[in-house]
């Protein structure tokens, strides 16, 4: 999994824009720890489950999940490299993932590597009280 560092966001984003959701001191982020569930966290929102396993049969798995409210947001990798997920075969897997989940009552929200932490503003809404 690709992580990414507080100044690629800040740049991407802008800093006004990242500075609410980007922890601090620097510390709080433990070594070999995706960066996705801290940013989370730092913004306000329960830390999701990274690779949750959703289905009951299949071995499908989330990137990140928060359970409670079936919410889930998958890192999508590899579009331009020609990576599994860009493939015709990769690309059918996908579908039949995505529309199983569907089915069982979850929302899905796709990023590129490079835009998850988008997903912190978007899912801000599903935890509003």
């Amino acid at each position: 999994m690709t992580r990414f560092t507080e100044e690629w966001y800040a740049k991407r984003l802008g800093q006004a824009a990242v500075a609410p959701i980007i922890p601090k001191p620097r510390t709080t982020l433990e070594p070999g720890r995706p960066l996705f569930p801290a940013l989370c966290k730092a913004a306000g929102l329960p830390e999701p489950i990274p690779e949750y396993r959703f289905h009951p049969v299949r071995l499908w798995r989330f990137d990140y999940a928060w359970p409670s409210v079936l919410v889930a947001v998958e890192q999508e990798g590899g579009i331009w490299s020609g990576g599994a997920h860009a493939r015709p075969a990769g690309i059918e897997r996908d579908i039949e993932k995505y529309n199983a989940a569907t089915l069982m009552g979850w929302r899905i929200l796709r990023y590129q590597p490079q835009d998850i932490a988008l997903a912190i503003l978007d899912c801000r809404g599903f935890f509003k009280e």
